[in-house]
């Protein structure tokens, strides 16, 4: 399912830049006559964007329905009914179960107000910020991957107190004007394949050529960072 995600939003941002590649340099040999509207570079539809990638990249549904309809609201204002009807549809058709939700002007510490995961695997992590900072450590000895959103915001996850379960565990990063900062400890096999839109993420792990790491298992890292960034360090 990650991977499947993953490849959706590398698919909508790759058909996307090919048609609008393609429309300019038709325009600008006279082919076709293409205007872009005045109102494709609002805020509002920058908004709009976000929403559709959040919805399209992640498995945590509701920012990405807040942004789109932020942006549909202002856009098209007659239009508002369909924030009620997008609510209600996804009050209806949600699953029970449903992360932990930072959306605050702060700092949030996991020391003092409990760990964040999954509650349908423990093993699981889950971590939405929205507006605001997130300094989480999560403990498992079976870590199987999970979701990681930071919206104008960041988080800082601390595994160094987990270990990491056989085979491909898959942990997705989405990054929209913010960063996400991993601390994983040095031994663990990490691969990284991040979509980068003006951003970046990195691996800054101290390197030591004699670390035996176990080849059994590996930490695949996906997601799609927009004017965003993220690094991996193995030191708080």
């Amino acid at each position: 399912m990650g991977y499947d995600r993953n490849m959706s939003s590398r698919l909508l941002i790759g058909i996307a830049l090919i048609i609008f590649g393609s429309l300019f340099i038709m325009d600008n040999y006279g082919l076709i006559d293409f205007d872009i509207p005045f109102y494709v570079f609002t805020w509002e539809a920058v908004f709009i964007v976000i929403g559709l990638i959040l919805l399209v990249s992640s498995r945590h549904k509701l920012p990405g329905f807040i942004f789109l309809g932020i942006g549909l609201f202002n856009l098209f204002p007659n239009f508002w009914p369909v924030a009620l009807i997008v609510i209600g549809l996804y009050l209806i058709l949600r699953k029970n179960s449903k992360p932990k939700v930072d959306i605050f002007f702060g700092k949030y510490d996991s020391k003092k107000e409990g760990k964040t995961s999954s509650k349908m695997d423990p093993d699981k992590i889950e971590d939405v910020s929205i507006f605001g900072g997130s300094t989480k450590t999560f403990s498992t000895q079976n870590f199987k991957g999970g979701d990681i959103t930071a919206i104008f915001g960041g988080s800082e996850i601390n595994l160094m107190e987990s270990s990491l379960a056989e085979g491909n565990q898959i942990l997705e990063i989405t990054t929209i004007f913010g960063g996400s900062t991993l601390i994983i400890p040095n031994h663990w096999n990490v691969e990284l394949d991040i979509v980068p839109i003006f951003g970046g993420f990195s691996d800054k792990r101290i390197k030591d050529p004699n670390l035996n790491r176990p080849m059994d298992r590996k930490l695949i890292i996906k997601g799609t960072l927009i004017f965003g960034g993220g690094e991996i360090k193995n030191f708080a």
